[in-house]
């Protein structure tokens, strides 16, 4: 299972090993954690592969079916997700239904309960964080491509995938994508990081958009989103950079925003290259409250792999600073430094007189001992200990009080000794 998401993270197909996977999965499938169903889940809606062969996606829904109660939401967001993408689930359904249909109704709430506030007016620090923490509380990063058109059709967000700008928008994507590829031929862009194609303009307006452009996500821009007044979630990571979030923040960057005066007509068209987490989907009813009517969304489920990727040359190491046409080969015999039969490695340096700015991997007893995070109440879970060294002086050690007991003999299966 971490296996097979990892390589759908990467963008890294092989049929045959998808194959061998869903054989061993359906197989093993009711040994397997929900979180594993989870990441298979993923990985073979990613992948866009069914594995039907083996039986995988039949024997997928009837353990979810079979052990509903025992997932964390976001796994069985993310099997609901790809039983629906597969056309798998059942219509009418109820039984994963009804327990994702409270999280989302929740979710939904606390989103709507906030933005509805702040749009009234500015919220206080307090508020904020209140905000942030129930919405991490809730352990929830995305609600799949079902529950988030059901998000944004509900308060009127939603564009329709049959719109110019979106076709645009995705033709976009593909020539950001070649652009970087054409750099560096194994950038993030091309297989991880999300973008979002934006258009600022006036409905009807013969004269074109306004403004537009593309961000994808990465370090936050124009001031960050708490000085536009939006207000995001840290969601296994921080949200401020992402590409939704840049392309409001570009937004209200502009002076038509910023004048406050909203001409009739104006809109905002952005267009995702994956589901938006629920940290965005907040930032989006932030904006579509300050500004009713102005905002539409549209979004692509991500990079769908549906062929087999090929194995890219590995490109030739950077030149050596100092002319070597050959930086990374080892020296001839002849030109190698005398060792005197020692190998240098191996030998302890010596630290310099000014020792106080040095990091070492050897203790250096003259220098001040590093406090005791564990007894100072800080997060290191493990103190250090002063033990005499074998000349009679005190060192300072670093390690567990007592032998890890993480594995048996059992967890180490037949190794042949």
């Amino acid at each position: 299972a971490n296996s097979a998401w990892a390589a759908a993270m990467v963008g890294f197909r092989y049929s045959p090993w998808l194959d061998a996977a869903a054989k061993a999965s359906a197989r093993k499938i009711s040994e397997c954690q929900t979180l594993h169903l989870a990441q298979l889940a993923f990985a073979f809606a990613r992948q866009v592969f069914t594995g039907e062969r083996h039986g995988f996606l039949p024997a997928l829904l009837a353990e979810t079916l079979r052990r509903v109660d025992e997932f964390a939401p976001q796994s069985l967001f993310d099997v609901q997700d790809a039983l629906i993408f597969f056309g798998v689930l059942p219509q009418g359904e109820k039984v994963i239904h009804q327990r994702l249909s409270c999280c989302y109704e929740e979710t939904l709430k606390k989103l709507e309960a906030f933005a509805s506030a702040a749009a009234r007016s500015p919220p206080t620090p307090h508020q904020v964080v209140a905000y942030q923490r129930s919405v991490e509380d809730g352990d929830i990063v995305t609600l799949g491509e079902h529950w988030t058109i059901a998000f944004l059709k509900h308060f009127n967000l939603l564009c329709p995938k049959g719109e110019p700008f979106v076709l645009d928008a995705q033709r976009q994507f593909l020539d950001f994508r070649a652009a970087e590829s054409a750099k560096d031929p194994v950038s993030r862009s091309i297989f991880h990081r999300a973008q979002c194609a934006w258009q600022l303009g006036i409905k009807g307006d013969a004269d074109g958009a306004l403004a537009e452009g593309i961000f994808e996500s990465g370090e936050p821009t124009a001031g960050g989103p708490a000085s536009h007044g939006l207000y995001v979630c840290r969601l296994r990571h921080t949200r401020e950079g992402d590409a939704e979030v840049q392309a409001l923040c570009a937004a209200l960057d502009t002076s038509i925003m910023r004048s406050g005066r909203i001409p009739q007509g104006l809109s905002l068209h952005l267009h995702l290259s994956d589901v938006p987490c629920v940290s965005c989907l907040g930032c989006t009813l932030q904006f579509g409250f300050r500004f009713p009517g102005v905002l539409r969304v549209s979004f692509d489920r991500g990079r769908l792999l549906t062929e087999d990727s090929e194995v890219i040359p590995r490109p030739p190491p950077p030149p050596s600073r100092r002319g070597n046409l050959l930086p990374y080969a080892p020296l001839p015999p002849e030109l190698q430094p005398p060792t005197d039969g020692v190998d240098r490695s191996m030998l302890r340096k010596e630290l310099p007189e000014d020792y106080r700015d040095t990091t070492s991997f050897y203790v250096n007893p003259r220098a001040q001992r590093r406090s005791d995070g564990a007894s100072k109440g800080g997060e290191e879970s493990v103190p250090h200990k002063v033990l005499k060294g074998m000349a009679g002086q005190k060192q300072q050690t670093y390690y567990f009080s007592k032998r890890p007991e993480f594995y048996c003999s059992d967890d180490y299966g037949d190794c042949g000794g």
